[in-house]
């Protein structure tokens, strides 16, 4: 069984416990946790009349989201399927199959 090391995170003065696998994973979640920081505090600055401060997070969130459903939607293995067929009748071909 994997063990896992609890580390905290810190978004916008929220402190997350996390528990992560290896290091790259931390690297992975400290790095999104301060682009989010940068986001909000970015935000903060454009907009520094909104009504509550759950509005800087939220805001924050449906961008990020955006991006996500955006490059999901974006992400298509067809053109590598077909290179991966012609590759492959290729060396079949080279190898007199």
């Amino acid at each position: 069984m994997e063990q896992r090391q609890k580390i905290r995170i810190r978004i916008d003065g929220v402190e997350l416990p996390m528990a992560v696998g290896s290091a790259d994973e931390e690297k992975l979640y400290r790095d999104a946790a301060s682009h989010i920081n940068k986001r909000i505090l970015s935000v903060k600055q454009k907009y520094p009349t909104v009504p509550s401060e759950k509005y800087y997070t939220a805001i924050v969130m449906l961008e990020l989201a955006t991006k996500g459903v955006s490059i999901s939607n974006n992400t298509s293995v067809e053109p590598y399927k077909k290179s991966i067929s012609e590759l492959s009748k290729e060396i079949a071909d080279a190898l007199g199959e």
